[in-house]
């Protein structure tokens, strides 16, 4: 016989209710498509990267709806089992979904990487290891410097790696894992900052990408990096302006912002790249990547056509372009459109693409750093990378 008050039955039977209502909403979270608002999106990704934790509170509200049988109704208890249930089932879903993915690129997913990732993003950039290589309009361009981890004899191959922003916010090392990572391959990594929005910067953020790399290859020497043998690389926004950069090589509609001539480079990489900026700005329903477009542009698509096609990588694309790495996702709804797109340009100019889509995962998808996207994306790019820049590590 239960010896609970009524108080303690009240207590209980809310704190199930409220349980019960939690898993059902992270469920609908991951299974119902939302509206894309900044969010709404921050919400599924937060909830698609970490659903693994569900599984261990659908068992604690099993194990509540077992311990406390005799003080809960038979209607409740039918609904927490079926909340249990449903968060189980969202718990491994993303894993259902990005499977395939895994076993077209090869990547053998780990439950211990996805437990033990953490969190990839940094707020404050090391001032240890920045390093200014140009100053625009009175404001210091800052690149940090992260050398490979190991020595070596020879000149180091180089990584040049972009943030994501929205071309309006964001520094250096934002996301230092892949600074961590890359420099622990072999990799001398060069983490880019570029001016931002507003106003205008469609010309000037490329050119500062364009300037760095110049810089690099001026002081390669000094810093023991191979001036052959640099990757352009990049996330959202920061993938848009490496595969802008890569792609008009001597465009002199698109100079560097500095003395510093054009450096071809060996290969680019980007994740969720915003790849056809009139497209992006015309499927934006939600109006928030519309604005940052239009900061960017410096106005519309009908006010500024020829701005908007080149800051878009897809009108750049032509034979010679150097060899790319597309990374997005099938939930993302600002690259997972249009990366397909400029895939199927490259391979009809006939420029090797290897392009990598993560069904279910979303824009920003290696903020978590273990999660099953987010390892994908290391095999694909460390494959990638040792095809076009071996280190021999």
């Amino acid at each position: 016989m239960s010896t609970a008050t009524p108080r303690h039955r009240r207590i209980r039977t809310w704190l199930l209710v409220s349980w019960t209502a939690g898993l059902i909403a992270c469920s609908a979270v991951i299974v119902i498509p939302l509206p894309r608002t900044e969010p709404l999106w921050l919400l599924y990704l937060g909830i698609s990267s970490f659903s693994l934790w569900l599984a261990p509170l659908s068992a604690g509200a099993v194990i509540l709806v077992v311990l406390w049988r005799a003080q809960t109704s038979r209607r409740l208890r039918i609904a927490a089992a079926l909340a249990a249930a449903a968060g189980l089932t969202t718990a491994i879903l993303p894993l259902g979904l990005a499977r395939q993915a895994a076993i077209e690129t090869g990547t053998s997913l780990s439950a211990a990487d996805y437990l033990r990732g953490g969190i990839n993003f940094s707020s404050d950039p090391d001032p240890a290891r920045a390093k200014i290589y140009a100053t625009q309009d009175g404001q210091p361009l800052p690149l940090d410097f992260w050398p490979p981890t190991h020595l070596s004899t020879r000149p180091s191959p180089a990584v040049v790696w972009l943030h994501g922003g929205g071309f309006t916010v964001g520094k250096q090392s934002r996301y230092p894992r892949w600074d961590e990572w890359l420099s622990g391959r072999g990799f001398a990594v060069f983490d880019v900052a570029y001016r931002l929005s507003p106003p205008a910067r469609w010309a000037d953020a490329v050119g500062d990408v364009k300037c760095a790399l110049g810089w690099i290859v001026r002081h390669a020497t000094a810093l023991g990096v191979d001036p052959q043998q640099i990757v352009l690389a990049g996330q959202s926004a920061g993938g848009a302006l490496a595969l802008q950069a890569a792609y008009t090589t001597g465009d002199p509609t698109l100079p560097s912002s500095c003395s510093a001539p054009d450096v071809p480079v060996r290969a680019v990489v980007a994740l969720y790249p915003l790849t056809d900026l009139t497209a992006g700005w015309n499927s934006d329903f939600n109006g928030e990547l519309r604005d940052s477009v239009s900061e960017y542009i410096g106005g519309t698509p009908l006010t500024q056509p020829e701005r908007y096609r080149g800051a878009s990588p897809v009108a750049h694309v032509h034979p010679g372009d150097p060899p790319t790495l597309l990374i997005a996702g099938t939930h993302d709804s600002v690259a997972g459109p249009q990366a397909p797109r400029l895939d199927a340009a490259l391979r009809t100019s006939a420029i090797p693409c290897t392009f990598v889509s993560i069904r279910g995962a979303d824009h920003g998808f290696d903020i978590q750093w273990g999660g099953w996207a987010a390892q994908i994306a290391r095999h694909a790019l460390d494959e990638f990378l040792q095809r076009y820049l071996p280190t021999n590590s």
